[in-house]
Parts: structure tokens; sequence; C-alpha cells
């Protein structure tokens, strides 16, 4: 559903106790043009940090603007594909925690009808509904049978569900909903009315970012769709086997872009709910690290063939047995290496071209990600058979000779962090290590990862209150 260019005048958010009790409620207000705000500061981010501001750019700059806005845990940044961008603000969850508040939220609309969209539905067996909120003078009498409400004047629509409870009123207006087959008849009186929480992510608030003869431009409207058609980065994943360390298995159809893209994956598929609702997802933005003394990685990448092929996300190296990294007392073989474009982490704020993921497994298929920027520069000898097969076609795998060892810069200093997949199903419990220091490749080369996958990152993850290290050790 697309809001259109209908804009409420302001939502106010409730945050009640956790047993539901009526014991007063902490208020938020928030301004309806809440959303063309962030995404006004988004764009003037962007262009402090570029002149000409690419995807990863703005996505950076949309992290940077959401850290002084109200509920700024529940903001997304949706890529509706051909260079639009809409900004979201998501209904809070019932156990969500903010300020000193926790337990269910409350969302008060004015007076005026507001259409409250939701995001795209999950490829459940469950059946979608909403539920309309009538807005109605005081002491009227309305009956709602299962999902029918009479009387209406003008409504608000939400997403439906049978469990916690949350509040929804319009202006000086209330009336109590009940879901389900029993018959229930209420008198409105006051200025709160009790209705199912939404089981779905419900957007609150939308404004659009567009790019307009060039140039980055908000709009405080909700974007047009521009689902993306048949593309790379609209794919099936592969099926995978033991090598696809990072990609899922599952062959629910997933995107980096339009309804199946980022924001969508957490509903995409019952096993993939991490992430949307993980705390300690990748990528992040690397800054202010801690320094700490600990053991370099020992890398131990050898020479070998490497199948290469298109897994419908990315161009992924298959390795062959031999070549290891230990890292904490732990052995990690290589299983193989696949990049995204631009890079998927920031240090600083700031992208990479291109960013290759060598991901290492352990015999209990314990995940150890060691993360390479690229950056334009001389031709790269070590990296071209690599960039020589990246024309692969799906399901024509090739074979290349590749030096594991010469790909990586020779200081291995790394920021080490506790992380997940990048890729659906957003596992967590990765090890990431991070180099420093890039490899730099020509701008041929680099040209040849773009033209194979761009915009097959993920957007930034909230780093929380997860430590980034910045391993001091010389080394050798």
């Amino acid at each position: 559903m697309i809001l259109g260019k209908k804009t409420a005048l302001a939502l106010t958010v409730a945050l009640l106790s956790a047993c539901g009790g009526g014991g007063g409620a902490t208020v938020l207000n928030i301004s309806a043009v809440e959303a063309y705000r962030v995404a006004d500061k988004t764009v003037t981010f962007a262009y402090i940090e570029s002149e000409s501001p690419t995807v990863s750019t703005l996505n950076t700059a949309f992290s940077k603007a959401i850290a002084s806005a109200p509920l700024h845990d529940y903001w997304s940044l949706v890529d509706m594909g051909g260079d639009v961008f809409e900004v979201q603000l998501k209904q809070p969850p019932k156990d969500a925690v903010i300020g000193t508040s926790e337990g269910a939220h409350g969302l008060v609309l004015p007076a005026s009808e507001t259409t409250v969209p939701t995001t795209a539905a999950s490829h459940s067996s469950t059946p979608s509904s909403t539920t309309t909120v009538a807005t109605l003078p005081k002491g009227t009498t309305t009956t709602v049978v299962g999902n029918t409400t009479t009387s209406v004047v003008s409504s608000t629509t939400v997403a439906a569900s049978t469990t916690s409870p949350t509040t929804v009123a319009v202006a000086e207006v209330t009336t109590t909903i009940a879901h389900g087959d029993d018959h229930t008849e209420t008198t409105v009186e006051g200025a709160e009315t009790t209705v199912s929480a939404p089981v779905a992510d419900v957007v609150l608030l939308r404004a659009c970012i567009t790019k307009e003869e060039g140039r980055w431009t908000p709009a405080n409207h909700a974007c047009e769709s521009h689902e993306s058609g048949a593309g790379n980065g609209d794919a099936h994943a592969a099926s995978g086997g033991s090598t696809d360390a990072s990609h899922a298995s599952s062959d629910t159809h997933w995107s980096y872009t339009g309804a199946e893209g980022p924001n969508a994956w957490g509903g995409l598929d019952e096993s993939w709910t991490t992430c949307v609702d993980g705390s300690a997802q990748s990528p992040i933005n690397v800054t202010k690290p801690i320094g700490k003394d600990v053991l370099n990685p020992v890398v131990e990448y050898m020479s070998g063939e490497a199948e290469i092929l298109n897994n419908g996300h990315t161009i992924q190296a298959n390795a062959a047995a031999g070549s290891s990294l230990m890292v904490n007392g732990s052995t990690y073989a290589l299983a193989q290496a696949h990049f995204h474009s631009p890079s998927e982490h920031t240090i600083d704020g700031v992208s990479a071209p291109v960013e290759v993921h060598f991901v290492n497994k352990t015999t209990d298929s314990q995940l150890a990600v060691l993360g390479v920027m690229v950056i334009q520069g001389k031709e790269n000898k070590a990296w071209q058979p690599l960039v020589a097969a990246l024309s692969v076609k799906k399901d024509a795998p090739v074979k290349a000779e590749l030096d594991w060892a010469a790909m990586l810069p020779q200081d291995k200093t790394t920021f080490r962090y506790a992380g997940s997949l990048t890729t659906p199903p957003c596992s967590e419990g990765v090890s990431w290590m991070l180099l420093k220091y890039p490899v730099e490749l020509s701008a041929k080369q680099i040209d040849a990862f773009k033209s194979a996958y761009s915009g097959n990152n993920r957007p930034l993850q909230l780093v929380g209150d997860r430590e980034v290290i910045l391993d001091t050790t010389p080394t050798k």
C-alpha cells in the first residue's frame, strides 16, 4: 500500500506500562513532517560528504540523520529501485524499551483522514487483514462483528492482530474494537481506544528521496512504487552447499531492492527473523574503535584452483582445501570469497567501491569473515584471475587459479567485532575481522566487479553496545 501525498498533522506515541495498566502514560509527540526532516538531513549530510553522493554515501548519511531523530531505532531507508529511497518510521514493538518506559506503544492520530500502510507481507500461510478504526462523535455506540465496523465516518487503517494491546485514538473520539467471531458492542466515551497491536511492521511516517536531474532531492510524501524487475539484485539465492557459508540455503526469493529488499528479509522466511530482530547484525560503520593488543590472525592461505560461480547475488569463488585462518586459538578453513559493491562496511563513514569477504569456517560450522576493502590504484595482478572470471553466468561455473595469500594486503591489522551474515538468514555469532588497510585495483578491474553486480550491499546496522576493537599488535 502506498500512502500517496496525504500526511498526518502529528503523531503521538504513548508509552504504556508493561502490565497494560492505565496508571499514566509517557507521551512522545512526533511531528508528521519528521520523516521529511530525516530525508532532508540525509541529503544534506550526503552532500557534505561528497559532491556526487553514491547510494552507499546516502546510507551513511541516513545513519547520521536518524541519530538525533525521535525513535531513532525504528527508522529505515528503503531502496525502492530506480534511484528512489523511502524514509520510513516503523511502529515500535510492544516490548521495546524507549527511555525509561517499556511496554506497549500507542499511536495517536489527528482527526483528519490518514492511511498508515503496512510493509510487504511475508510469504506466510496466514492471510493478512486490516481493521478500520472509525472516527465517531462522543457517546456514539459502535458495533463490531469480526472485522466489520459500522458507523464509519473517517478512518485510519492499521494491520490487524489478536494479541498485544495498542492504543489508537483519533483526536478526542475513540472506540474499543474486538477481533474474532464474537460480537462486541462498545460505547465511545474518552480519548483512548484499544485495538490489537500489529503483527507485521506498520509504517507510521514516510518521506521520499529521489534523484532529479542528477541530484538527490527530499520530498514530504511517500514514494511511488519502484519495485525492481529481474536483474542482478533480484535473483534467487543459490541452493548452496557446504562452501556457500554466507548466503541463505533456503529457496525463498530475496533481493537488495523493492518489496523483497533488506528491510523485508525478516518477514520473507520464518527462519530469517534474525534479520529484523537480531541484536548483533552486520555490516556496521566502524568508528572510534577501542585499541587493544590482541593476537594477530595467522593467515595461511595457499594458491589453488577455485570454482567461480554466479549465485544470483554476487560472484563467489569456492576455495580448494588447504587454506586456513587461525584466530583466538581456533582454526578456520577458507571456504569461499565473494564481493559486494559498494562496500557494506564503512570506516568513519567512508565506503569503498568494493568489499570482498573471505569466509572461513571451522569443522563445527563457526564462521570468521575477513573483510577487505578495495580502492582504486594500480592494476593488481594477484586479483586478475578472479577479475577475468567475473562475467561467469549462472549455472555455468568456471575454474581459476587463485593465489589467495597474495590477494590480501601485507599489513593485516584488523578491526574486530561480533556480527552476523550480511545476507539472509542473517545468522549471528560471526567473528568479523575487517582489515584496516585496503588493496588497490585498477579502475578497469573495479569496473569489472561493478559490471557483474552493483548495489548488492546491505545497509548499515546499529552497533548498539557491541565492542569494536582495533588490533594494536604490530604486524610482521
